[in-house]
This record gives C-alpha cells, structure tokens and sequence, in this order.
C-alpha cells in the first residue's frame, strides 16, 4: 500500500522570551482591537468557522489523551496540509474530508480560493507581527503523480513542488532542511527515516513572531504560588502586568485574551 504523509510544522518564538520585553506602560489602558481592513466573504466565513470547529475538537483529542500534559498544537497548520491533500481526493473521500473540517456547502474551488484569501490575510495583516505559513510537496521520483495535483497546490497555496529520490541516504536530511530553514531553526528534525511504500509527503510550516502589545516589565516578576493539576502548590516566578484584557473564567478552565503587535 502506498502512503501519503502529512507534516505539520509550527515554531513560536518571541512570546517565550519575557525577560526581553521592553518596559511600557502598566497603567490601565484601553486597548482596542483593530478591524480586518476588509470584510471576510461568505465562504471565508464558513471555512473560518469550520476551522475554529475543528481547533477545538482537536483540543479536546489532545487532552483525553495527555490530560496532565502540556501541549502546543496548530489546527490552522493541520487544516491547510488536509486541504492541500482535498485536492488529490475524491468521491466519497473528498466528501467525508471536507465534512469533516466544516466545509459543507462549499466546492474544491471556494476551498481552495477561500484558503489562499486567508493565507494572505493573515500574513499581511500585522506589520509588527511575522506571520509566515509556507507549504511543499514532495513526491518519490518516478511516480506518476498528476500535474493537475501539483498545480492547484501551486497556485493556491504557493506549495514549492520537489520530486526526491526518497531512497537517497540524505532524503530525510534534505526535507529536514527546508523545515528548519521555514521555521528559522527552531524545527531542525521531523523526519528520521522514510519508509520504501511512501509516496508524498505535503508539508506544511508556520512561523510566528510577535511581541505582546503590552509588554511585561521584567522586574514586576515574583514569586507565586502555583496550584498542580493533582491540587498540590509551588511557588514560581510569575509575570505581572497591570492592564485591560479580555478573559473567561469557566468550571474547567480559564482563557485569557492577549494581543500582539497592533493588536
């Protein structure tokens, strides 16, 4: 049997760096959202909802099955690479992908129209914010692989097309490059060997970098006290700001809402 493998690639930097955040101000202020400089249209809307669906679905998958531990995961990632292989299905395969990422009512076209819409939206719309979603398909050399297939994924997901000797000693290694090279780094390895019956991988890398728009000052951290998943307590050193944002506090969790760059 032959095999299609997916690779979902995310790298998060920026965030994690507290001590580096400049001083601003704590004080209350009324930070506002910005608006989109243009209104989504309808089948946007129904591939965003369908999307936020779905991210949360995941969420929950996740922690049925690591419920104590912390995880980071991309549905925006895992979502384009599933949408970038719609294009090489069919027939009830195609139906049961799309249906299960919320994207009834809409054909392969919308799809995939309303998802390079999006993708330009999003890395555009911040220019304090980088935002970078790059694709790739790579294909055994050799196969016969449809150029109707390699040409939407070109045309609307900007996916670079590389046909590889996958039993070259150096194919891992040279797929591994392009990861590490899309994520700056930060994702130098997902790929260890590949196996003789796969055919295709499609691989799809995120990179974000931002800062929070109110930043932390370093010397408001101290230490507090911790609950554990198990109710046990440390101390630790927390963060502190002093400022309006947007929260949720439910019987289960807690979210709360901050923004990046120009908000």
């Amino acid at each position: 049997m032959r095999h299609l493998a997916l690779i979902i690639t995310s790298a998060l930097i920026a965030v994690l760096a507290f001590a580096a955040c400049d001083v601003t101000d704590t004080g209350q202020t009324d930070i506002r959202e910005r608006q989109l400089p243009r209104e989504l249209s309808a089948q946007e809307n129904i591939l965003v909802e369908g999307s936020n669906d779905f991210a949360f679905r995941l969420l929950h998958k996740l922690l049925e099955k690591e419920p104590d531990d912390s995880f980071f995961a991309s549905p925006l990632s895992i979502s384009t690479a599933f949408a970038m292989a719609m294009n090489g299905a069919d027939g009830e395969t195609y139906e049961q992908m799309r249906d299960f990422f919320g994207h009834q009512g809409l054909n392969r076209d919308e799809i995939n129209k309303a998802f390079l819409q999006l993708i330009v939206l999003l890395t555009t719309l911040d220019e304090q914010v980088r935002f970078d979603i790059a694709n790739s398909v790579w294909y055994r050399e050799g196969y016969p692989v449809l150029q109707e297939f390699l040409d939407v994924n070109k045309e609307y997901f900007d996916a670079e097309v590389r046909p590889l000797d996958f039993g070259r000693p150096d194919a891992p290694d040279i797929i591994n490059a392009w990861i590490n090279d899309k994520t700056e780094g930060l994702i130098e390895k997902m790929i260890d060997q590949i196996g003789p019956d796969v055919i295709m991988y499609l691989i799809n890398a995120i990179y974000f970098n931002g800062d929070w728009t109110v930043q932390f000052d370093p010397d408001d951290t101290r230490d507090q006290s911790f609950t554990r998943s198990d109710g046990s307590k440390t101390d630790v050193p927390m963060m502190t700001v002093a400022d309006k944002f947007r929260y949720h506090i439910d019987d289960d969790w807690t979210v709360l809402d901050m923004w990046y760059g120009d908000a």
